[in-house]
């Protein structure tokens, strides 16, 4: 999903968007949310309603090893559940 198509899910899905938005921590930065809300966008379909504190948690992991590469058993995996998503949005 690039950029361009995170702003046209947000524009169609502004429910969603607002909700995602509740999820920022005051500690991230601009670069490190999109990211982190790209990645909870992409994958909360796949997470009934009393499930998305385990995306939650797993988006911050994400982000802790993309951004600060923080690597533990946990990680692995979030390796395997992300790699496509990490692909596609670290492909740079």
């Amino acid at each position: 999903m690039s950029a361009l198509d995170v702003q046209d899910f947000i524009q169609q899905n502004r429910a969603t968007a607002q909700q995602a938005e509740t999820f920022r921590g005051y500690w991230e930065s601009d670069k490190h949310w999109e990211a982190r809300r790209e990645f909870i966008l992409r994958n909360m379909s796949d997470f009934e309603a009393d499930r998305l504190d385990h995306l939650l948690s797993l988006s911050m992991v994400w982000a802790n090893n993309v951004f600060m590469g923080c690597r533990s058993v946990a990680t692995d995996p979030v390796c395997l559940l992300t790699a496509a998503t990490a692909r596609r949005c670290w492909k740079k």
